[in-house]
């Protein structure tokens, strides 16, 4: 009788610690699998944004050079930029044309660049609340931007074309072509005081983004 009861209270406890047991290892299991679920869903660290772009580089513009022009050129009432150009041409040939007796400005005929400022203010005809103007699909922020040079043109007796130059603000770079451009002596000084031709924005890049702008340009003069 003694043994029986010690059998059954035997197989009490044993049942007893079988149930604890598994109970201790479905505890262990949840919080291990709580952690690898809290630690899975934690966020990326938020990387910080440039507030400032670096200039491209103009490989094609080490030429020997002396400035050949300087000028400005207007925009429109839709598209209100302002630009002091600084053209840039090959020192060599500017010196044979004054050797000659010539004015280069006029008869120069070789590599041109540009490097200046561009000042661009806010257009009535904006949308979305943009501060600046709409050109295709680039909102071009209102301020003042350096022009940079990306590709040398080629000038000959007045007529040239910038293929492509950038303008920096901040975190905003804007790449332009110029074409059909021509210099202009309004008052027939012998010094080109403006530039006229066909300004097309070409994409914008803000912090590292880029945008087709798929605009036809303005013609300014």
């Amino acid at each position: 009788m003694v043994n029986l009861k010690i059998s059954k209270w035997t197989k009490f406890f044993s049942h007893k610690f079988k149930v604890v047991t598994l109970l201790g290892l479905s505890i262990g299991l949840f919080i291990g699998c709580q952690k690898s679920n809290t630690n899975s869903t934690v966020a990326a660290p938020i990387l910080p944004i440039n507030s400032l772009v670096t200039a491209g580089n103009c490989v094609q513009c080490n030429f020997a050079q002396v400035q050949l022009v300087q000028a400005t050129s207007q925009g429109t009432n839709s598209f209100p930029v302002t630009i002091n150009w600084q053209l840039i041409g090959e020192q060599v040939k500017i010196q044979q044309i004054l050797a000659m007796g010539w004015n280069p400005q006029k008869t120069y005929s070789g590599l041109v660049y540009a490097r200046g400022a561009m000042t661009i203010s806010s257009s009535q005809a904006s949308y979305y609340n943009v501060n600046g103007i709409l050109a295709g699909q680039c909102q071009i922020p209102a301020g003042q931007y350096t022009i940079n040079p990306l590709q040398p043109g080629n000038m000959s007796y007045g007529s040239f074309e910038l293929p492509q130059f950038e303008a920096i603000q901040g975190a905003v770079r804007i790449i332009f072509q110029l074409g059909n451009a021509i210099i202009e002596d309004p008052n027939g000084d012998g010094q080109v005081d403006r530039i006229a031709g066909m300004l097309v924005p070409v994409q914008m890049i803000y912090n590292g983004a880029t945008v087709a702008c798929g605009d036809i340009g303005v013609y300014i003069q």
